[in-house]
């Protein structure tokens, strides 16, 4: 069922000079744009296409530093409570991390759970040019941010564990079928860190899902088990894309149903990244429903919202 609630983006008025095309980047063809301010149509143009643009340099080195920070003090405050002596090389953002993962790998939910509760996260949902662009990529005046539905994700080298399987963001939030992501990373990702892989061109329908309510938990961050995309995963890595050349202050925007997946982590650090959401509030099925999104309280409103699309486990 494609989606037929997504808007198209205005056409150039008479008179008007057509944008220059979106530059590609050879090593996975989305469109990567350097600056906001201006280049409204051509994200949009890229977002409808694609299902996906990069903005390079375009997060706020403030924003980033106040998060780093932040999760410092966060794990220097575990750490002293845990009465585990820290040297000054060990003093870095991932020396810090790595500390408290090897005491207990659940400290990592802890932390993450903290961060989300942060000012330093907070600021990130309402940034002003963040809001702008995703404005843009949803042709709307009218976002929602959902508290429970952003994300922060701190991934240790060679753990799965919280890495997702192909799949679209929607199940998971049904923040409305025109909605965006953002993939923020706090700092650099090498290419052997686990790049996202994308299918560019697949955010025009919801794909059918098999749910394993069983998995739901709301405490270890294993809650991307729910529901298992029904896709030809081999076809899928065959036409798939890696988002490469990553770094801090670079933005991934993508859309709600592009089917995506996680990269393991096979460097020599963690990977840091920060996931707002953003749901467009003039969606008409959304507003019908009240902009109600998946919650604590409403984990599995994918399958009651669009049961023809949710199959539970026991009927296959």
């Amino acid at each position: 069922q494609t989606n037929q609630s997504l808007r198209e983006p205005p056409m150039n008025g008479p008179g008007t000079e057509e944008p220059g095309p979106p530059s590609n980047n050879a090593l996975h063809g989305i469109a990567e744009i350097d600056r906001l301010t201006g280049n409204e149509e051509r994200i949009r143009e890229a977002f409808s296409q694609d299902g996906a643009v990069i903005l390079r340099g375009f997060v706020s080195q403030d924003l980033i530093e106040n998060f780093v920070a932040a999760a410092k003090l966060l794990m220097l405050d575990r750490l002293s409570a845990l009465e585990a002596g820290v040297s000054g090389a060990d003093n870095a953002l991932d020396g810090l991390f790595r500390r408290l993962h090897d005491i207990d790998a659940d400290h990592d939910m802890d932390l993450i759970r903290a961060l989300k509760n942060s000012p330093a996260f907070y600021a990130f949902l309402g940034d002003e040019a963040l809001v702008a662009a995703s404005r843009a990529c949803l042709c709307s005046g009218s976002l929602v941010a959902i508290h429970d539905i952003a994300q922060v994700r701190i991934d240790p080298p060679f753990s799965d564990l919280r890495n997702f399987a192909w799949h679209q963001d929607y199940p998971y939030n049904v923040s409305g079928l025109n909605a965006v992501t953002a993939w923020l990373p706090m700092t650099d990702i090498a290419d052997d860190m686990g790049p996202l892989a994308v299918l560019p061109g697949s955010h025009r329908a919801i794909q059918p899902v098999i749910i394993e309510q069983s998995r739901h938990s709301r405490n270890e961050g294993t809650g991307h088990t729910v529901y298992q995309l029904r896709i030809d995963e081999a076809e899928a890595e065959c036409t798939a894309v890696s988002i490469t050349g990553m770094k801090a202050g670079d933005a991934l925007l993508f859309h709600g149903l592009l089917v995506h997946r996680s990269g393991t982590n096979t460097g020599g650090r963690a990977r840091w990244v920060i996931n707002p959401r953003f749901g467009d509030a003039s969606e008409a099925a959304f507003v019908e429903r009240g902009w109600q999104t998946v919650t604590d309280r409403a984990p599995l409103l994918f399958g009651k919202i669009h049961p023809d699309f949710a199959v539970p486990a026991t009927d296959n």
